[in-house]
């Protein structure tokens, strides 16, 4: 989930990409809110690894980043350095599926 180390490039890159002026707030979740959030989750209770990609909060979504559509990655080009380093559960599923094993 994070940190996010390149959150300014990130947002620079993004905003180029869509043409219109994110937020770092529309965008990441700081210690604080992310700790308020998920109280039952452990590394979010943890102030190292933020900030973070804000993620959706809707039960009716299927997907976590809100950058997923289709299970498909919109900004795979231009993604923070956490999510190359990083496979969600979403990710894992893709992989094990592809090649047959368990990660």
């Amino acid at each position: 989930m994070g940190p996010i180390t390149d959150a300014k490039e990130f947002l620079a890159r993004l905003n180029k990409r869509f043409g219109k002026k994110y937020k770092y707030n529309d965008v990441f979740i700081e210690f604080e809110e992310g700790r308020r959030l998920f109280p039952e989750r452990s590394c979010w209770q943890n102030p190292d690894h933020f900030p973070a990609l804000r993620v959706v909060i809707d039960p009716e979504e299927s997907y976590p980043c809100q950058f997923l559509e289709n299970h498909l990655c919109t900004i795979q080009d231009i993604k923070p350095k956490i999510c190359a380093d990083y496979l969600c559960d979403h990710l894992k599923h893709v992989v094990s599926t592809v090649t047959g094993e368990n990660t």
